[in-house]
């Protein structure tokens, strides 16, 4: 039997991200498991323009502290049954930053929404998901409105890709 202790919710904090949580927060209590939301401050398209200076430093303190303000209301708000979750909020790209966090804390599964921010392409077409799945080796649920599906990166031996649903079963690509 899976034994899942640690949950990572990585969200942007909006209202696209509500399906998301309330799979991660019903899994947190199907396995007695720890849940963490994380939020990243996507910051690198500034880092490379205005580099590091006290002054930016100084707004970053700010927006930190802001975003801090918004994490805890958006706990407060769709939290209402008293769930225990441990915040964290990190600055760098949004996969790098999930994938780093994750394999740091030692995660048992992530779980994204696939609406919102998360679903969004970057430059070389790849979703945050799919990045965050393919850069790590734990299991990523993919939760939205309308349903969820597991998704694991594993090598065959042939060196296919494959991915597991919910029931356990593959689902070849």
């Amino acid at each position: 039997m899976i034994k899942i202790n640690k949950i990572l919710f990585p969200s942007d904090l909006t209202t696209y991200s509500l399906a998301g949580l309330e799979y991660a927060v019903t899994m947190s209590k199907l396995y007695n498991a720890r849940l963490y939301i994380l939020h990243i401050l996507d910051t690198t398209s500034y880092d490379e323009i205005l580099g590091s200076t006290p002054e930016i430093d100084e707004l970053y303190h700010s927006l930190e502290e802001n975003k801090r303000i918004e994490m805890n209301r958006y706990i407060r708000e769709n939290l209402k049954d008293n769930t225990k979750v441990i915040q964290a909020l990190r600055f760098g790209k949004l996969d790098e930053e999930i994938i780093n966090y994750a394999e740091q804390e030692n995660f048992d599964l992530i779980i994204m929404e696939e609406s919102g921010l998360h679903s969004k392409a970057s430059s070389n077409g790849s979703g945050i998901i799919e990045k965050v799945l393919m850069g790590t080796s734990i299991p990523v649920l993919k939760a939205n409105a309308s349903g969820v599906k597991m998704e694991t990166q594993i090598q065959s031996y042939a060196d296919r890709n494959y991915q597991l649903n919910t029931f356990g079963r593959s689902l070849f690509n």
